[in-house]
Formats: structure tokens, C-alpha cells, sequence
């Protein structure tokens, strides 16, 4: 609502100086320069407030990617406690890296094996071998409706 709200100051801003104009105001050379700048600065604020969740949107119609081929967990190369997990090809040419918060201690030391992986680029790993990683819920409602009220199916 508040990047709307922006909006609609933009517009007003935009068509001021053109009403004072119109009007023939002694002033409007003056101030047409002053809303103008207005203009521009909430028409700025307004694509800053909206672009995050229309980004967020337009990655929910990405592709659903299910590849037969590998899975590999490794450590950062600086040495750090820093954790990543692969979805690799066949031909093991890595096609999605995330980063994770602790090694998997349910995988002991071997990092990498063969799967079946379901992933998105956005969201990550959805399934290994047919079993959910968590990322996504089992059961959805149709739209996702009433998705965040329903804390027993998560």
C-alpha cells in the first residue's frame, strides 16, 4: 500500500506544474522545476518499495527443474564455515548452487552421489530421490489460499 501511496504522488507532482501552467500562474516557473524533482524522487521511491516483492513474483513463474544426475555438499574454499549444496548434471557441471546454515550431519562425510533432484533456481532443492527437502510444503491449497494460517500442515 505505502508504494502506491508513492505512486500517486508521482502523478501529483507530475500534474501540477501542468495545471499551473494551464492556469497561466505567474508562479509556475518557478515551482515547475520544484515539483518536478518531487515527482522524480517519489516516482524512485515508489519502483524502490515495489520492485523486492514484484521480483519475488515474477521468480514464482520460473521453471521447476527435475534432473537425473548429482547432488554435492562442500565448504567454502576461504576456509570459512561457510556451507553450499550443488544440483549437478550427469556430466557433473553444476546447474544451481545454494548456500546453507550447518553441514547435514544425516549425510556423514561423503559430499557427493547420485539422485533424481527437483530445484529452482530461486528456491533452491525441493526434492531428493522423491522426498521433500522442506523447501516447499507437501500439500498446497489451489492458489495458496489460507497457506499461512494453516500452521498444522507445515
Amino acid at each position: 500500500m505505502v508504494a502506491i501511496e508513492a505512486l500517486v504522488f508521482a502523478v501529483f507532482f507530475t500534474f501540477l506544474p501542468i495545471a499551473l501552467f494551464l492556469r497561466k500562474q505567474e508562479i509556475a516557473m518557478l515551482m515547475a522545476p520544484i515539483f518536478g524533482c518531487a515527482a522524480i524522487l517519489f516516482l524512485a521511491y515508489a519502483i524502490a518499495l515495489i520492485w523486492p516483492p514484484a521480483h519475488a513474483l515474477l521468480e514464482t513463474f520460473a521453471p521447476i527443474y527435475t534432473v537425473d544426475g548429482y547432488i554435492r555438499y562442500r565448504t567454502a574454499q576461504n576456509g570459512q564455515s561457510e556451507y553450499y549444496v550443488s544440483a549437478l548434471s550427469a556430466d557433473r557441471r553444476t546447474l544451481g548452487e545454494w548456500p546453507l546454515k550447518e553441514w547435514p550431519h544425516s549425510i556423514g562425510k561423503r559430499d557427493m552421489w547420485p539422485v533424481v533432484v527437483e530445484f529452482s533456481r530461486f528456491g533452491g532443492i525441493h526434492k531428493i530421490d522423491g522426498r521433500s527437502t522442506g523447501v516447499l510444503p507437501d500439500k498446497i491449497a489451489p492458489f495458496g489460499i489460507g497457506i499461512a494460517r494453516d500452521d498444522d500442515r507445515l
